[in-house]
């Protein structure tokens, strides 16, 4: 659906309890992502029988061998201690089994084990280890510790089969047992009123099943005997939970008995009905604990089962979930709300604390979500295949069909008019008014439509987007709809629409966007600025939030402006563009006035693409992006719906794969900062500290010890993605590195000094944790330290000394001498001075003539060249850009008028300054003498004759030793028909004729001696008025410059001459001079230039 405006309430599908709101995954009955660890992921025996968080937030198991610790990276098996404990009882408790893992209140972890019992502390290194307290031996074998309590005076109970003790300030005790239980063995216990309930059996009785019960006093530390009634049995306690003032226990046989203080010293016992606990009664239980307001019943065959207070079955975990095995042992929830299940084989992770749920394949997603809507009171949800709807059971929710519409659906929208609710459905085939009591469907249209707009001032009306147009629904009195078309033809297909202040605004693609005045019953387009055709062609969207129309386009958001009428860029949008890539708006939806959801198709123009999703809250004037990188929602392909659930604070969103239940609550905890931690610190390949916080800090490292790496992890864990970890020495380098999962940083041959490490996480929901900074010294090598230095300055002022005082012998002695050859040398450089005058005059007076013959050079070859009035006589517009690169120039330009045609040239002679200067002169005779001598006009004929006079003149007694000649293009125009004839040697003609680049091509043979010469050719060409006629020398287009100092190239200019063409010749002239000093810049001239140019203008055209 594309918008929801107004929520009804939904009384069907999601029942929402608001004890551990952050763990509201638990009741929504989705999929929950969720990971396996076996024996291949922590090395050790598989049936894992306690577990629990502890308070530095990594997770600890006990199995038949070890006790595992997990930090959401690395798996480790926790030591027994080496440093306080006696060799023999290290090796004895090592590899016992590990039967009972309890937090207490001081955040110490306490252990129960086979024939021991201790804690986990941290050594002097930092590293977490087992101190046992007590160890039986071979003559006292206490069997199992089954249990640990926390008593009321911070003293530790343990449960063990053969005794009970109480550690209290670092000594452990037996207690005494009455006479009758000494020979008993405790088989299980838990807590229950004011202490401890434990049941005995002798080895006769075990088989029997006959127990014996115990109670444990914590507020006088006594124990006694209880009798209990004989409607209660308890065999073999499974776990207890207390309710207001009442206790339950909860037995092998997944009975429930209740007790209750009466008075000081009584109780009241009895037994539970099973049908007031129905998540226990069903299943063989192993244990159950409360969690907050959660029953977690962990069976030895059905997996988890999760009750509320009042024992209803709120969710069952089984093989549907993915569990890697349905007996479970004991589980918990961590600091995060998600949940560990310690299974038969091995440890299921599932993560309820997750924001995000979904509904696959499996859950009735079978096809592509197009919309959702929750105001008929049913969750509807349109696919591709028809309208699904959930249905909900104790073993979880399925998206089953609902009604019978088997099509494609568009959009559905329900409207509360005069006769209730109406829900209507956009279908493949047509428009229809869908009953969701009964589930069946009547046409309303047979129109083939897009989406639906509700009008907020008619109720009993709604409009809709067609193939091409814009039309509206009426209700009648007798319940049937009138269909009413409001645009006929749009001028290109209508996708979305929205209401606002009595306008509809709609997308037309290729064009803009519609709006409709009601009142008027007017239609006009806007258009989109900046947009291409490409991006055109691509349909848009629209939507209202806010009192404001948003639009969606494939190269951008802009926002309607109401003032001017016009579509503007959406500024805040700027926040998700990124450079060099295409941000194509898939989608902008209206999340209840509250939010607007924008999905982003990012083109990566690498053959990938992202969806990016987020929304913007308007806080007073100010708009607020929030980007959620969830890899679940990633994963989850094109997003075409998002819609608020009026019951809850999650948001559904429909996709191409699947069904997306995003819950706000666990959002906000899930964006609350984590910490990092240090586990270990290396120094050259071995272990020197592990936990940094917990260790004692050394004074600092050896300048040896100058290569360290240190691992760290972040205390998150999330199955969508792994944590990545940036870091920096400060002191070191300055910059932190880039994100990465490898949760370690190595440092090679560090320098002496003091550095700060700093490291901080991002989880898989984006969010970053606190900066741990932790300090390192690297002391400096002996023979760089202070005495070092102290012993080098005193042993430096002695050599000074020394030194100085035979350097002052030796200069007294030197000077002597040096004087005499000062006084010899002196007088030699003062008559080499006066000699170098003389010769810098001489030097002087010669540059000044040579300077003054070529200036005067210059003076007698500007008289070749055709002045600017007579060009003027001759061309009504025309350009001459010219440039010697050095005083006289091998490049000249020539024009005459004979015989009613003007014939003009461009020449480049052979070499530049005085050689090429001279070349110019005989060019120049030998073209007067090819028209005036010869009486010459055809272009061809004239570079004929000038060549035979070009080879005459070079030729010494019969011998052509000058093999100098010159490049022409050669020119002539009858102003009067605008024909043009070309020859050229080597060098070409252009013209431009509305932007397009003509080219008259020269004969490939110089003016001059050749070895394979040929007659020149003629190559007529009919102007038009305007045409531009180019004529240039080579030294324009082999300039070197730009950036990489390259040759301008025959091309470019080109292009150049297109793009100026249009222009006064004056601007043109300009622009060329601009276009060569710029890319000329400071760079040398290499050759001479020579650009003529004329504009061909028609008598006719004249002003």
């Amino acid at each position: 659906m594309l918008k929801n405006k107004g929520l009804l309430i939904l009384i069907l599908f999601t029942v929402h309890f608001a004890v551990l709101s952050s763990a509201q995954n638990i009741t929504l009955q989705g999929r929950i992502n969720t990971k396996h660890f076996s024996i291949n992921d922590y090395g050790s025996a598989g049936q894992i029988w306690t577990g629990l968080q502890s308070a530095n937030g990594n997770v600890l198991f006990g199995n038949r061998q070890d006790i595992l610790s997990f930090n959401g990276i690395e798996w480790s098996k926790i030591k027994t201690d080496s440093e306080k404990t006696q060799k023999n009882i290290q090796e004895s408790c090592t590899e016992t089994y590990v039967s009972k893992l309890y937090l207490a209140s001081d955040d110490r972890v306490y252990v129960g084990r086979d024939n021991n019992f201790g804690y986990l502390d941290y050594s002097s290194k930092g590293e977490l280890v087992y101190y046992p307290v007590f160890y039986g031996g071979l003559k006292n074998n206490i069997g199992q510790v089954w249990n640990i309590f926390e008593l009321g005076d911070n003293s530790i109970l343990f449960v063990a089969e053969k005794g009970l003790y109480v550690f209290k300030n670092g000594k452990a005790a037996a207690l005494q047992l009455p006479v009758a239980f000494q020979e008993l063995e405790c088989k299980t216990s838990c807590r229950v009123l004011n202490g401890v309930l434990l049941t005995f059996q002798s080895k006769a009785e075990f088989k029997s099943r006959k127990e014996n019960y115990l109670y444990y006093d914590v507020v006088n530390s006594k124990l006694k005997e209880l009798k209990l009634p004989l409607s209660v049995h308890i065999k073999n306690i499974r776990g207890s939970f207390q309710i207001d003032n009442v206790w339950y226990i909860v037995d092998a046989r997944s009975k429930v008995f209740s007790v209750s203080s009466t008075g000081a010293n009584s109780q009241h016992w009895d037994s539970v009905p099973r049908s007031k606990f129905p998540c226990l009664s069903k299943y063989f239980v192993n244990t159950v604990t409360k969690a907050g307001n959660y029953l977690l019943v962990s069976t030895e065959n059905d997996g988890l089962v999760i009750g509320d207070l009042s024992g209803k079955i709120i969710r069952e975990y089984n093989l549907e979930d993915d569990l890697a095995n349905l007996t479970i042992n004991q589980s918990f929830f961590d600091n995060d709300f998600n949940l560990w299940l310690c299974l038969g084989n091995g440890i299921q992770f599932i993560e309820t604390g997750s924001p995000l749920s979904y509904f696959h394949k499996n859950e009735g997603v079978t096809s592509q979500i197009e919309t959702i809507d929750f105001n008929s009171g049913i969750p509807l949800i349109g696919t591709h295949n028809g309208i699904i709807s959930p249905q909900r059971n104790e073993s979880g929710t399925k998206l089953l069909p609902f009604g019978s519409l088997n099509e494609i659906i568009f959009d559905i929208e329900t409207i509360k008019t005069r006769t209730g609710n109406k829900s209507m459905v956009i279908g493949y085939n047509g428009v229809f008014d869908l009953n969701t009591t009964t589930t069946k469907h009547v046409s309303a249209s047979y129109q083939y439509a897009i989406a639906f707009e509700k009008n907020p001032k008619d109720p009993n009306s709604i409009y809709l987007t067609l193939e091409g147009g814009l039309a509206k629904l009426n209700l009648l009195p007798n319940g049937k709809w009138e269909y009413e078309e409001l645009v006929g033809d749009a001028g290109g297909e209508t996708v979305s629409l929205a209401y606002l202040h009595n306008n509809v605004f709609f997308s037309i693609r290729s064009k803009g966007v519609g709006i409709y005045n009601l009142a008027t019953k007017k239609f006009k387009t806007v258009t989109i600025p900046s947009l291409s055709k490409e991006d055109q062609n691509n349909n848009f969207y629209v939507e209202e939030f806010k009192g404001q129309i948003f639009v969606g386009t494939a190269n951008g958001m802009f926002v309607y402006n109401e003032k001017t009428g016009k579509i503007d860029p959406f500024e805040p949008a700027k926040v998700f563009k990124t450079k060099n890539y295409k941000n194509t708006i898939h989608r902008i939806i209206n999340v209840n006035n509250e939010q607007l959801w924008v999905v982003i198709y990012q083109d990566k123009k690498d053959g990938k693409f992202e969806n990016i999703f987020g929304w913007f809250e308007k806080r007073g004037s100010e708009w607020e992006w929030t980007a959620w990188p969830l890899t679940g929602l990633k994963n989850a392909g094109l997003v075409f719906a998002v819609e608020k659930n009026p019951l809850a604070n999650e948001v559904w969103i429909g996709a191409n794969d699947g069904l997306f239940i995003l819950n706000l609550d666990a959002i906000r905890k899930n964006r609350n900062p984590f910490k990092v931690q240090i586990d270990r610190f290396e120094v050259n390949g071995k272990n020197f500290l592990y936990d940094v916080s917990k260790s004692k800090k050394p004074e600092g490292l050896n300048y040896s010890q100058n290569s360290f790496k240190l691992i760290f992890h972040a205390n998150s864990f999330s199955c969508l993605g792994p944590t990545t970890f940036s870091y920096k020495l400060e002191g070191f380098s300055d910059q932190w590195s880039q994100w990465s999962p490898l949760n370690f940083a190595n440092f090679e041959k560090i320098p002496e000094g003091t550095y700060t490490f700093k490291v901080k996480a991002k989880s898989a929901y984006g969010i970053e944790s606190e900066v741990l900074t932790y300090e390192v010294i690297v002391f400096p090598p002996w023979y760089r330290t202070v005495w070092a230095y102290i012993f080098y300055v005193i042993v430096l002022i002695f050599l000074i000394y020394a030194v100085v005082q035979l350097s002052l012998q030796r200069v007294k002695s030197q000077n002597q001498k040096l004087e005499l050859i000062v006084q010899e040398r002196t007088k030699e450089i003062a008559e080499q001075n006066h000699q170098l005058e003389i010769q810098k005059e001489e030097i002087t007076t010669k540059t000044m003539d040579i300077l003054d013959s070529i200036h005067y050079a210059k003076r007698i070859q500007s008289t070749i060249l055709p002045t600017t009035s007579r060009l003027n006589e001759l061309f009504r517009q025309h350009f001459v850009f010219y440039r010697p690169k050095d005083i006289v120039s091998g490049d000249f330009y020539w024009a005459r008028e004979v015989q009613g045609k003007v014939i003009f040239s461009a020449v480049d002679c052979t070499g530049h300054g005085v050689p090429g200067a001279l070349v110019s002169i005989v060019g120049n005779n030998g073209l007067l003498r090819a028209i005036n001598e010869f009486k010459l006009t055809e272009p061809n004929d004239i570079l004929n004759k000038l060549r035979e006079i070009v080879i005459d003149a070079f030729r010494a007694e019969g011998q052509s030793d000058v093999k100098d000649g010159m490049d022409i293009a050669l020119c002539s125009i009858d102003q009067e028909t605008g024909l043009l004839k070309f020859s050229g040697a080597n060098n070409e003609c252009v013209i431009i004729r509305n932007g397009e680049i003509i080219e008259l091509k020269p004969n490939k043979q110089p003016i001059g001696q050749f070895i394979d010469a040929k007659p020149f050719t003629v190559e007529e060409f009919q102007l038009e008025h305007g045409d531009c006629v180019y004529l240039y020398t080579d030294g324009y287009v082999d300039q070197f410059g730009g950036d990489r100092l390259k040759k301008f190239k025959s091309r470019p200019f080109k292009a150049l001459l297109a793009t100026i063409y249009q222009m006064d010749m004056n601007e043109q002239y300009k622009e060329i001079q601009r276009t060569f000093d710029a890319w000329k810049h400071d760079v040398d001239q290499v050759d001479d230039v020579c650009v003529f140019a004329v504009k061909y203008i028609k008598h006719s055209h004249e002003s």
